[in-house]
Formats: structure tokens, C-alpha cells, sequence
């Protein structure tokens, strides 16, 4: 199974994986088991004066309680300040840029994420603008003025547990975790949301995919050494992914056993599968797993779907490739 990245194609880039054959992180209660991610004085994960952006996967349970879920958070109660991106108690997407326990501003966003399914989560603070903005799935979901400017003095950056005090209110899986000090535009994040990175992008601080996670130890895929660890690791906190960025010596793996581009992507009717291979099937899945339409050919009409985000599953004479699409 190998997978090849490009920068300036639509390749098969990620995969859902039906055969579950890769990892993302599930925290936990009872101890609490989260990521943690060391930021000493020097790292580079202490954002100041600077813009930045927030990403993740989350899969949301079926039935969530409504009590906030926590993604990625560095702040104190200690004067300390920071930011966070949460889902909030109505189901909404939550972000805060914190300086002090007296100063910080906070936007939620305006659509409900989707219960039993994997839902892409961003936010960014764009110190230009003075902005500070959600995204849900790739698409901006809020936005609030923001005067006052990053400022994080922490020593450490929590990965599913609340900045200031590590507690976990409901448990959820997170993957694909990703940091920048630049703020990423609604077309760049939809643009890359969908893919595996290779680690080296402009204003990438920190990229974990927990691909190959056996043990407590979180590996950051970029070259700046931002490792950290899973609190009271158990193997219960690795469960399925939404995609595979497993990297090997030959590039990423992936099911795919074709190279083929699919566009446009985002689409808001056609979708057409450019590819060597001779297609027999084209399945049609929704974030839950459920098939919902299925076509023989590389071009179809998708302008029924709802707004949201599919995967395929491309069946061809040499095997089977997966990628996803946004439904605009």
C-alpha cells in the first residue's frame, strides 16, 4: 500500500480507512489519559506576538453529553495565557485567545458538529486582521475581533485535556493534530484538510498523526522535535483513525494502488476521478460509514448530496483506492 503526496494535484492523499488499520488517540477518564506536549522556555509552541492555527479531526460520540469537549488547549489559571480550540456545551465549535485570567476573547461558532461522526475542527487568530475565526469542515463557522496579541508562556500544550487544570468532561478521539504560527485561510484549510502532510510546510510547527502509536510516547512528524506523551497510557486510548498517514521509506501508506486525481474538490455538483486504471465501482460514503450512492464511471453528478464531507471508495482493475471530497 503506498500513497504519493503532491502539492499541486488532488492525488489519493488520505483514506478512510474500512479496514480500520490506523491509529488516532481516544482520551479518556478514570485516570485521565490525554497528550501532552512539553513547551519549555524556547520552544517554539510558545506563540507570541505572532498569528497561528489550530486543526484537528474529532470524532464527536453518538450521544454526547452537554458538557464542552476539549481539543487543543495551553493556558493557566496562573496568569498565565494561551489558546484553545473546544467544542462547546450546545454542540458548537469554541475558541479562546488568552493573556491573562482578566483579558482573553472568545468566539463559538454558529453550526452544530455532526454526533457519531469524524467533524474537521479549526481555528485561527490572524494578528493582521486582528481576527480570531472558526472553521467547521473547511468552512468558516464564526469570527470575532481580536486586539489583544498571542501571548503563551506555558510549559506544556494539552492534547484533549483543559489548559488549566488537565480535566477531561467527555471522552472523544482525536487525530491529525496540526500547528501553525500563520494563520491558513478557509481555501488552504479545505484545500489540505483532506491530506496527509509531509511535515516540512511553511509555518508548521507541530504535526501528529499517531500513526505507528504502540506506547505513551506522541511523535511530532515536523523536524522541530515537539514529542510529548500520553498520560497513564493504556492501549485502549488507540482506536481507528480517520485516515492513514503511516510514512514510509517510499512515502506515505495508503490503500490506494493507483495514482488518480480527483477534482474539483471542493465541488458543488460534478465530480470527475482522473486515473490510469480502469474504474469498475465508485462507492459513496457519508462521515458515518454509510453508503449513500455508488456510480461506474470517473465522472458523476454529486449535486444531490448535502453539503458536507464523503469518501470514495474506487474500485479498479488492480485494486481498491480510497480519498474524500467536500460537498459545498
Amino acid at each position: 500500500m503506498k500513497k504519493i503526496v503532491s502539492a499541486f494535484a488532488f492525488l489519493i492523499s488520505t483514506s478512510f480507512c474500512f479496514g480500520q488499520d490506523s491509529t488516532a488517540l481516544q482520551v479518556e477518564t478514570g485516570p485521565v489519559k490525554y497528550g501532552q506536549i512539553p513547551t519549555p522556555i524556547g520552544s517554539n509552541l510558545r506563540i507570541s506576538g505572532t498569528s497561528w492555527t489550530l486543526e484537528a479531526w474529532v470524532f464527536v460520540p453518538a450521544s454526547p453529553m452537554p458538557q464542552q469537549m476539549f481539543v487543543i488547549e495551553t493556558y493557566s489559571g496562573s496568569a498565565t495565557g494561551g489558546f484553545a480550540l473546544r467544542i462547546n456545551s450546545n454542540y458548537k465549535l469554541m475558541a479562546y485567545q488568552i493573556v491573562n485570567p482578566s483579558s482573553s476573547v472568545v468566539v463559538n461558532g454558529a453550526t452544530n458538529v455532526t454526533f457519531g461522526a469524524w467533524n474537521h475542527l479549526a481555528a485561527t487568530y490572524n494578528a493582521t486582521a486582528q481576527t480570531l475565526n472558526l472553521f467547521l469542515n473547511g468552512v468558516q463557522d464564526g469570527s470575532t475581533s481580536c486586539t489583544l496579541p498571542s501571548s503563551n508562556t506555558n510549559n506544556n500544550l494539552n492534547i484533549g485535556a483543559r489548559g488549566d487544570d488537565n480535566n477531561i468532561w467527555q471522552i472523544i478521539t482525536i487525530d491529525e493534530v496540526r500547528i501553525w504560527n500563520v494563520a491558513r485561510t478557509e481555501a488552504q484549510l479545505a484545500a489540505s484538510m483532506n491530506s496527509c502532510l509531509l511535515g516540512n510546510e511553511t509555518g508548521l510547527l507541530a504535526y501528529y498523526t499517531f500513526e505507528g502509536q504502540t506506547d505513551a510516547t506522541i511523535v511530532d512528524s515536523t523536524a522541530n522535535n515537539n514529542d510529548g506523551t500520553i498520560t497513564s497510557f493504556a492501549a485502549t486510548v488507540l482506536v481507528d483513525s480517520v485516515f492513514d498517514c503511516t510514512v514510509s521509506t517510499a512515502g506515505y501508506s495508503e490503500d490506494a494502488t493507483s495514482i488518480a486525481t480527483v477534482y474539483p474538490n471542493p465541488t458543488r455538483s460534478n465530480l470527475t476521478i482522473h486515473t490510469k486504471e480502469v474504474i469498475s465501482a465508485v462507492h459513496i460514503y457519508n462521515t458515518a460509514g454509510l453508503l449513500i450512492q455508488s456510480e461506474n464511471k470517473n465522472s458523476f453528478s454529486v449535486e444531490n448530496l448535502p453539503t458536507g464531507i464523503y469518501f470514495l471508495k474506487i474500485q479498479t482493475e488492480n485494486g481498491i483506492a480510497t480519498s474524500r471530497f467536500v460537498k459545498e
